[in-house]
């Protein structure tokens, strides 16, 4: 981020804190999945001294279709709000930290350990790209900008086509964005415009804020950021804060449960939309939420 500072101008925009913005997002459908070994259920393992071990990914294809990553029954199961059921698997053992279905049909998973992208093309051909073995060693996840699948690391985009390494995440409108954090009442969402060679930098207020994500840009050039919050010493808090092209506050969107009993590589995803997902591995049976701007898209 140091290089990028002395690009250009800085401008730093103090947005007005509204409280919990002006739009309102509604609970649209929510869906319980047992835990077994069935095509309709996904795995766990737990016990003895390892970590718990399931439902560790999830992503969703332009259709709103879920895809999540099932390490114990080795593979990959899509599961349809449309229909309220599991409606697809793919075979493919191993454990995976991220997976991504692309516009044409292709699904891409993320493997650390091996340092290399995985593709399963739409007839379930299987084909790999290596990546940057130094960067893959941080927890890192893909994303897609302008048809390209892109890994997400620690403030950083790898691009595999190119091996370089750019600041920031970078979006398909050119620009990349960036979090910071600040301290327990406030972080910052950064956005740097390679155009116009500046950095914009918008607040995002949160008392007791412990940590803060971008999760993504819908198609009207709105802003996501997940938030998590410290309720207590034993629990903390989830929600969304959605910012609009200039940075203004429109709506945050409170995430009441947060009860993850599986380390995932993401809790939350945004659709184009502005439609909030959550697969929830809780310790009973998993969860899937998903908000919608009350009235549609926005």
């Amino acid at each position: 981020m140091k290089k990028i500072l002395g690009i250009g101008m800085i401008i730093i925009i103090a947005a007005a804190l509204l409280q919990g913005g002006t739009q309102s997002y509604v609970l649209s459908r929510s869906f319980i999945l047992d835990y077994g070994y069935g095509p309709y259920q996904l795995g766990l393992l737990r016990g003895g001294e390892i970590p718990p071990l399931g439902p560790n990914a999830f992503a969703v294809d332009k259709n709103g279709d879920i895809f999540i990553a099932d390490p114990i029954n080795d593979g990959l199961k899509v599961f349809s709000p449309g229909q309220g059921r599991v409606i697809k698997f793919l075979y493919v053992p191993g454990i995976y930290d991220d997976i991504l279905p692309d516009r044409d049909g292709n699904v891409f998973l993320l493997e650390r350990t091996s340092a290399r992208i995985i593709k399963i093309d739409r007839w379930e051909e299987k084909s790999s790209v290596p990546i940057d073995a130094a960067f893959a060693r941080h927890p890192c996840s893909l994303f897609l900008a302008g048809g390209s699948v892109l890994v997400k690391g620690r403030g950083d985009t790898y691009i595999p086509r190119t091996q370089k390494i750019l600041p920031g995440i970078t979006l398909s409108n050119g620009k990349s964005c960036w979090t910071e954090y600040r301290d327990e009442r406030s972080g910052v969402l950064n956005v740097f415009d390679r155009t116009r060679g500046e950095i914009v930098s918008f607040p995002v207020v949160r008392p007791s804020l412990a940590s803060i994500v971008f999760l993504g840009l819908d198609r009207q050039g709105c802003y996501y950021v997940q938030t998590e919050f410290i309720v207590s010493e034993s629990r903390v808090g989830l929600e969304v804060q959605k910012l609009g092209p200039r940075g203004e506050l429109l709506a945050t969107i409170p995430i009441p449960e947060n009860d993850y009993a599986v380390w995932t590589s993401r809790l939350l995803a945004v659709d184009e939309d502005g439609a909030i997902y959550q697969v929830l591995p809780r310790r009973e049976n998993v969860k899937i939420h998903i908000w919608i701007p009350e009235g549609g898209p926005q």
